[in-house]
Protein backbone atom coordinates (compact mmCIF):
# COMPACT_ATOMS: atom_id res chain seq x y z
CA UNK A 1 0.00 0.00 0.00
CA UNK A 2 0.97 3.31 -0.54
CA UNK A 3 0.99 6.45 2.50
CA UNK A 4 -2.15 8.22 -0.27
CA UNK A 5 -5.26 6.08 1.44
CA UNK A 6 -7.20 4.54 -1.27
CA UNK A 7 -10.43 6.24 1.15
CA UNK A 8 -11.04 9.28 2.72
CA UNK A 9 -13.96 8.85 5.21
CA UNK A 10 -15.13 12.15 6.29
CA UNK A 11 -16.97 13.58 8.82
CA UNK A 12 -18.42 17.10 9.96
CA UNK A 13 -18.91 17.90 13.87
CA UNK A 14 -20.48 20.40 16.01
CA UNK A 15 -20.89 20.12 19.58
CA UNK A 16 -21.35 16.54 19.85
CA UNK A 17 -18.28 15.22 21.39
CA UNK A 18 -20.06 12.04 23.27
CA UNK A 19 -22.00 11.07 19.94
CA UNK A 20 -18.55 11.74 18.31
CA UNK A 21 -16.56 9.33 20.53
CA UNK A 22 -19.12 6.44 19.77
CA UNK A 23 -18.84 7.13 16.31
CA UNK A 24 -14.96 6.68 15.84
CA UNK A 25 -14.94 3.99 17.97
CA UNK A 26 -16.95 2.55 14.73
CA UNK A 27 -14.71 3.90 12.15
CA UNK A 28 -11.41 2.64 13.83
CA UNK A 29 -11.69 -1.00 12.95
CA UNK A 30 -13.67 -0.97 9.76
CA UNK A 31 -13.33 -4.20 7.82
CA UNK A 32 -10.75 -4.03 4.81
CA UNK A 33 -9.49 -7.55 3.95
CA UNK A 34 -6.19 -5.84 2.81
CA UNK A 35 -7.73 -4.46 0.08
CA UNK A 36 -7.52 -0.98 0.67
CA UNK A 37 -6.44 1.23 2.75
CA UNK A 38 -8.41 4.60 4.48
CA UNK A 39 -8.05 7.98 6.67
CA UNK A 40 -10.59 9.50 8.75
CA UNK A 41 -10.81 13.15 8.71
CA UNK A 42 -12.83 15.03 11.47
CA UNK A 43 -13.71 18.68 10.02
CA UNK A 44 -15.08 20.07 13.49
CA UNK A 45 -16.83 23.36 12.54
CA UNK A 46 -15.57 25.72 15.57
CA UNK A 47 -17.31 23.02 18.40
CA UNK A 48 -17.26 25.24 21.69
CA UNK A 49 -17.17 21.14 24.10
CA UNK A 50 -14.39 19.10 24.10
CA UNK A 51 -15.27 17.50 20.80
CA UNK A 52 -10.82 18.25 20.25
CA UNK A 53 -9.78 16.49 22.90
CA UNK A 54 -11.56 13.67 22.25
CA UNK A 55 -10.14 13.58 18.52
CA UNK A 56 -7.09 12.97 20.21
CA UNK A 57 -7.80 10.00 21.91
CA UNK A 58 -8.02 8.38 18.31
CA UNK A 59 -4.92 9.99 17.11
CA UNK A 60 -2.85 8.09 19.17
CA UNK A 61 -4.16 4.48 18.61
CA UNK A 62 -3.55 1.96 16.32
CA UNK A 63 -5.52 1.72 12.99
CA UNK A 64 -6.22 4.47 10.47
CA UNK A 65 -4.85 8.05 10.79
CA UNK A 66 -7.54 10.41 11.96
CA UNK A 67 -6.65 13.94 11.39
CA UNK A 68 -8.21 16.70 13.00
CA UNK A 69 -8.76 20.12 10.71
CA UNK A 70 -10.50 22.92 12.63
CA UNK A 71 -13.53 25.11 10.80
CA UNK A 72 -14.75 28.21 10.93
CA UNK A 73 -18.24 27.69 12.16
CA UNK A 74 -20.22 28.56 8.81
CA UNK A 75 -22.04 25.56 8.93
CA UNK A 76 -22.07 22.33 7.48
CA UNK A 77 -21.68 22.66 3.55
CA UNK A 78 -18.51 25.01 3.98
CA UNK A 79 -17.81 21.97 6.86
CA UNK A 80 -18.08 19.46 3.63
CA UNK A 81 -16.55 21.73 1.25
CA UNK A 82 -13.19 21.33 4.03
CA UNK A 83 -13.54 17.69 4.18
CA UNK A 84 -13.03 17.31 0.39
CA UNK A 85 -10.16 20.13 0.47
CA UNK A 86 -8.63 17.96 2.92
CA UNK A 87 -9.03 14.35 1.72
CA UNK A 88 -6.45 12.47 0.51
CA UNK A 89 -7.99 9.54 -1.11
CA UNK A 90 -9.22 8.74 -4.48
CA UNK A 91 -12.36 7.59 -2.90
CA UNK A 92 -14.38 10.10 0.25
CA UNK A 93 -16.64 8.29 2.49
CA UNK A 94 -18.97 10.74 3.94
CA UNK A 95 -20.49 10.14 7.27
CA UNK A 96 -22.29 11.65 10.10
CA UNK A 97 -20.84 12.45 14.28
CA UNK A 98 -24.44 11.00 14.91
CA UNK A 99 -24.35 7.62 13.83
CA UNK A 100 -22.23 4.34 14.45
CA UNK A 101 -21.36 2.40 11.68
CA UNK A 102 -21.21 -1.53 11.25
CA UNK A 103 -17.90 -2.82 10.77
CA UNK A 104 -18.18 -3.75 7.31
CA UNK A 105 -20.06 -0.68 6.09
CA UNK A 106 -17.12 1.15 4.24
CA UNK A 107 -15.94 -2.74 2.90
CA UNK A 108 -19.62 -3.28 1.75
CA UNK A 109 -19.69 0.09 -0.26
CA UNK A 110 -16.51 0.01 -2.05
CA UNK A 111 -16.78 -3.39 -2.90
CA UNK A 112 -20.10 -2.88 -4.65
CA UNK A 113 -18.04 0.15 -6.00
CA UNK A 114 -15.70 -2.01 -7.55
CA UNK A 115 -17.84 -4.59 -9.08
CA UNK A 116 -20.31 -2.64 -10.65
CA UNK A 117 -18.01 0.40 -11.93
CA UNK A 118 -20.24 2.97 -9.96
CA UNK A 119 -18.89 6.64 -9.30
CA UNK A 120 -20.96 6.26 -6.14
CA UNK A 121 -22.38 4.10 -4.11
CA UNK A 122 -25.16 4.50 -0.84
CA UNK A 123 -26.01 2.44 1.90
CA UNK A 124 -28.56 1.88 4.12
CA UNK A 125 -29.85 3.61 7.36
CA UNK A 126 -31.53 2.44 10.68
CA UNK A 127 -32.82 4.35 13.21
CA UNK A 128 -31.52 3.61 17.05
CA UNK A 129 -33.99 4.95 19.46
CA UNK A 130 -32.83 6.05 22.84
CA UNK A 131 -35.99 6.12 24.01
CA UNK A 132 -39.63 5.33 22.63
CA UNK A 133 -41.63 7.53 21.37
CA UNK A 134 -45.18 8.85 22.87
CA UNK A 135 -46.17 8.66 19.22
CA UNK A 136 -45.69 5.22 17.42
CA UNK A 137 -43.33 6.04 14.65
CA UNK A 138 -44.34 5.09 10.88
CA UNK A 139 -42.33 4.62 7.68
CA UNK A 140 -42.99 8.50 6.81
CA UNK A 141 -41.74 9.87 9.98
CA UNK A 142 -39.21 7.12 10.32
CA UNK A 143 -37.91 8.70 7.12
CA UNK A 144 -37.88 12.08 8.61
CA UNK A 145 -35.77 10.90 10.99
CA UNK A 146 -33.33 9.41 8.44
CA UNK A 147 -34.10 5.89 7.71
CA UNK A 148 -33.31 4.82 4.46
CA UNK A 149 -34.04 0.92 3.29
CA UNK A 150 -34.57 -1.36 0.37
CA UNK A 151 -34.68 -4.99 0.02
CA UNK A 152 -31.87 -5.69 -2.55
CA UNK A 153 -29.05 -3.56 -4.40
CA UNK A 154 -30.21 -1.29 -7.38
CA UNK A 155 -29.20 1.54 -9.20
CA UNK A 156 -30.52 5.44 -7.26
CA UNK A 157 -33.53 6.96 -9.08
CA UNK A 158 -33.98 11.01 -9.02
CA UNK A 159 -36.51 10.43 -6.49
CA UNK A 160 -34.44 8.29 -4.12
CA UNK A 161 -30.60 9.30 -3.59
CA UNK A 162 -28.11 8.30 -1.49
CA UNK A 163 -27.53 10.47 1.77
CA UNK A 164 -24.77 12.35 3.18
CA UNK A 165 -24.80 10.10 6.25
CA UNK A 166 -23.68 6.64 4.35
CA UNK A 167 -22.05 7.45 0.67
CA UNK A 168 -19.15 6.69 -1.28
CA UNK A 169 -18.10 8.81 -3.89
CA UNK A 170 -15.42 9.39 -6.32
CA UNK A 171 -13.17 12.51 -5.46
CA UNK A 172 -13.35 13.34 -9.41
CA UNK A 173 -17.08 13.68 -9.16
CA UNK A 174 -16.49 17.11 -7.60
CA UNK A 175 -14.37 18.15 -10.69
CA UNK A 176 -17.65 17.17 -12.45
CA UNK A 177 -20.55 18.66 -10.76
CA UNK A 178 -19.06 21.18 -8.06
CA UNK A 179 -18.83 21.67 -4.27
CA UNK A 180 -21.98 21.60 -2.08
CA UNK A 181 -23.65 24.75 -2.70
CA UNK A 182 -22.73 27.36 0.56
CA UNK A 183 -25.41 29.34 -0.07
CA UNK A 184 -28.51 27.22 0.71
CA UNK A 185 -29.57 29.07 3.84
CA UNK A 186 -31.80 26.31 5.44
CA UNK A 187 -29.76 23.40 4.30
CA UNK A 188 -30.10 20.85 1.54
CA UNK A 189 -27.13 21.05 0.26
CA UNK A 190 -26.72 17.28 0.14
CA UNK A 191 -29.75 16.66 -1.72
CA UNK A 192 -28.84 18.99 -4.62
CA UNK A 193 -25.76 17.23 -4.41
CA UNK A 194 -27.00 13.85 -5.35
CA UNK A 195 -29.31 15.35 -8.20
CA UNK A 196 -26.22 17.11 -9.82
CA UNK A 197 -24.66 13.93 -9.58
CA UNK A 198 -27.62 11.78 -11.39
CA UNK A 199 -28.36 15.11 -13.79
CA UNK A 200 -24.54 14.39 -14.97
CA UNK A 201 -25.01 10.92 -15.72
CA UNK A 202 -23.17 9.20 -13.08
CA UNK A 203 -23.50 5.65 -12.18
CA UNK A 204 -24.99 5.87 -8.46
CA UNK A 205 -25.63 2.90 -6.80
CA UNK A 206 -27.17 1.29 -3.74
CA UNK A 207 -26.85 -1.41 -1.05
CA UNK A 208 -29.17 -2.86 1.92
CA UNK A 209 -26.16 -4.76 3.03
CA UNK A 210 -23.73 -1.73 3.99
CA UNK A 211 -25.57 -0.56 7.38
CA UNK A 212 -25.40 2.90 9.69
CA UNK A 213 -27.50 3.20 12.84
CA UNK A 214 -28.61 7.05 13.27
CA UNK A 215 -28.71 7.52 16.86
CA UNK A 216 -31.74 9.38 17.91
CA UNK A 217 -31.81 11.06 21.10
CA UNK A 218 -35.40 11.40 23.04
CA UNK A 219 -36.54 14.72 22.08
CA UNK A 220 -36.38 13.63 18.17
CA UNK A 221 -39.39 11.69 18.61
CA UNK A 222 -41.46 14.85 19.80
CA UNK A 223 -43.72 16.65 18.16
CA UNK A 224 -42.33 19.82 18.39
CA UNK A 225 -38.99 18.20 16.68
CA UNK A 226 -41.57 16.87 13.76
CA UNK A 227 -42.60 20.20 13.51
CA UNK A 228 -39.04 21.80 13.10
CA UNK A 229 -37.75 19.57 10.94
CA UNK A 230 -40.90 19.62 8.66
CA UNK A 231 -41.21 22.95 8.22
CA UNK A 232 -36.96 23.64 7.64
CA UNK A 233 -36.87 20.55 5.18
CA UNK A 234 -40.24 22.47 3.06
CA UNK A 235 -38.12 25.43 2.85
CA UNK A 236 -35.13 23.55 2.13
CA UNK A 237 -36.92 21.55 -0.70
CA UNK A 238 -38.30 24.71 -2.39
CA UNK A 239 -34.54 26.30 -2.72
CA UNK A 240 -32.87 23.04 -3.91
CA UNK A 241 -36.42 23.25 -6.62
CA UNK A 242 -35.57 26.84 -7.15
CA UNK A 243 -31.77 25.81 -7.90
CA UNK A 244 -32.28 22.28 -10.12
CA UNK A 245 -35.69 23.84 -12.32
CA UNK A 246 -35.55 27.74 -11.60
CA UNK A 247 -38.94 29.89 -10.74
CA UNK A 248 -41.48 28.39 -12.55
CA UNK A 249 -41.64 24.29 -11.78
CA UNK A 250 -41.36 25.85 -8.10
CA UNK A 251 -44.74 27.47 -8.55
CA UNK A 252 -46.02 24.86 -10.07
CA UNK A 253 -44.98 22.69 -8.07
CA UNK A 254 -46.28 24.82 -4.59
CA UNK A 255 -49.87 24.72 -6.25
CA UNK A 256 -49.29 21.21 -6.51
CA UNK A 257 -48.56 20.72 -2.94
CA UNK A 258 -51.50 23.16 -1.88
CA UNK A 259 -53.91 21.10 -3.70
CA UNK A 260 -52.46 18.07 -2.02
CA UNK A 261 -52.98 19.42 1.26
CA UNK A 262 -56.47 20.64 0.59
CA UNK A 263 -57.85 17.90 -1.20
CA UNK A 264 -56.03 14.89 0.89
CA UNK A 265 -54.37 15.68 4.13
CA UNK A 266 -56.53 18.05 5.51
CA UNK A 267 -59.39 16.00 5.41
CA UNK A 268 -57.02 12.97 6.52
CA UNK A 269 -56.17 14.70 9.18
CA UNK A 270 -59.04 15.26 10.27
CA UNK A 271 -59.78 11.79 10.44
CA UNK A 272 -57.14 10.63 12.04
CA UNK A 273 -57.85 13.28 14.32
CA UNK A 274 -61.80 11.86 15.28
CA UNK A 275 -60.49 8.37 15.46
CA UNK A 276 -57.95 8.93 17.70
CA UNK A 277 -54.99 7.78 15.42
CA UNK A 278 -52.25 10.10 16.53
CA UNK A 279 -49.49 8.28 14.28
CA UNK A 280 -51.96 8.85 11.36
CA UNK A 281 -52.34 12.89 12.67
CA UNK A 282 -48.87 13.10 12.90
CA UNK A 283 -48.05 12.18 9.28
CA UNK A 284 -50.22 14.33 7.84
CA UNK A 285 -49.48 17.39 10.02
CA UNK A 286 -46.02 17.15 8.72
CA UNK A 287 -47.14 16.94 4.98
CA UNK A 288 -48.96 20.08 5.89
CA UNK A 289 -45.91 21.84 7.83
CA UNK A 290 -43.68 20.85 5.23
CA UNK A 291 -46.29 22.55 2.25
CA UNK A 292 -46.62 25.41 4.21
CA UNK A 293 -42.96 26.69 3.90
CA UNK A 294 -42.62 25.44 0.64
CA UNK A 295 -45.14 27.59 -0.51
CA UNK A 296 -43.87 30.85 1.63
CA UNK A 297 -40.43 30.19 0.30
CA UNK A 298 -41.72 29.99 -3.15
CA UNK A 299 -43.97 33.43 -2.59
CA UNK A 300 -40.37 34.63 -1.70
CA UNK A 301 -38.61 33.83 -4.39
CA UNK A 302 -41.29 35.90 -6.56
CA UNK A 303 -41.81 38.42 -3.97
CA UNK A 304 -39.29 39.31 -1.38
CA UNK A 305 -40.25 42.31 0.03
CA UNK A 306 -43.95 41.33 0.42
CA UNK A 307 -42.48 37.67 1.55
CA UNK A 308 -39.40 38.17 3.73
CA UNK A 309 -38.37 35.43 5.31
CA UNK A 310 -37.35 37.29 8.72
CA UNK A 311 -37.30 35.41 11.97
CA UNK A 312 -39.76 33.24 11.77
CA UNK A 313 -37.41 31.12 9.25
CA UNK A 314 -34.68 32.07 10.46
CA UNK A 315 -35.59 29.52 13.25
CA UNK A 316 -35.47 26.81 11.14
CA UNK A 317 -31.69 26.37 10.44
CA UNK A 318 -30.17 23.11 11.12
CA UNK A 319 -28.61 24.60 14.20
CA UNK A 320 -31.56 25.43 15.81
CA UNK A 321 -32.41 22.09 16.38
CA UNK A 322 -29.91 22.44 19.09
CA UNK A 323 -32.71 25.24 20.75
CA UNK A 324 -35.76 23.03 20.45
CA UNK A 325 -37.10 22.90 24.38
CA UNK A 326 -37.32 19.67 24.46
CA UNK A 327 -33.70 18.82 23.20
CA UNK A 328 -31.36 17.49 25.19
CA UNK A 329 -27.96 19.36 25.93
CA UNK A 330 -25.50 18.18 23.08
Amino acid sequence: MTDRPDISVVMCTYNRADMLRRQLESLMDQKTSGEFSYEIVVVDDASTDDTPDVVKQFQGRAGPTVRYVRGEGRGVAPARNTAVAEASGEWIAFTDDDQVNEPDWLYILFDLARRTGADCVGGARDLRLEAEPDIPLTPQTRGILGAMHHDEAQVFVRDDMPSTGSVLVKQSIFDVVGPFDESLAWSGEDDLFARRILRAGLCVWFTPRSVVHHLIPPYRVTPAFFRWISLRVGVALAEVDHRMHGRGLVLLRAVARTAMVLAVHVPRLAWASLTGDRAGALDRKCAVWRAMTYTYETLYLFAPRLFPRGRVLDRLKLRAEREIPEASPK
